[in-house]
């Protein structure tokens, strides 16, 4: 929910109201959101959906660089979307399938019903 403080005109003037939740959450939660919604991290994500893979791997498969994978796999590990485990001179990727496989299932089945409500909503495409 949004008030707006004074003109309806100005949105940097809007204040985020929460009920039962902090600035924190806010910005944890759009920061979830963000690590997803970044190209390379997106794609690196849809990946690891098939199978673990090394960097190498993720490097030949998507045609990135490797210092560009290895900067987004760190930001996925820190960020709990991927877990790594080491496998000789190797490092495997694999999504965490706790959380984050069962909640982009659900995102995708949102994204597949809502489809051609998100591309034709003309706010998300403003902002």
């Amino acid at each position: 929910m949004r008030i707006m403080n004074g003109s309806h005109s100005h949105m940097s003037r809007t204040k985020l109201v929460t009920v039962g939740r902090t600035d924190a959450d806010y910005v944890s939660h759009k920061l979830l959101l963000k690590a997803i919604a970044n190209e390379t991290r997106f794609s690196i994500i849809s990946l690891l959906k098939e199978k673990p893979f090394s960097v190498g791997e993720i490097c030949e498969k998507l045609g990135f660089e490797q210092s560009h994978v290895s900067h987004s796999l760190k930001c996925l590990v820190d960020c709990g979307f991927v877990n790594a485990e080491q496998d000789g001179r190797n490092r495997i990727y694999a999504l965490d399938d706790k959380t984050i496989r069962p909640m982009l299932q659900l995102m995708e089945r949102h994204v597949e019903r809502y489809k051609n409500h998100l591309i034709a909503c003309r706010i998300l495409g403003d902002e």
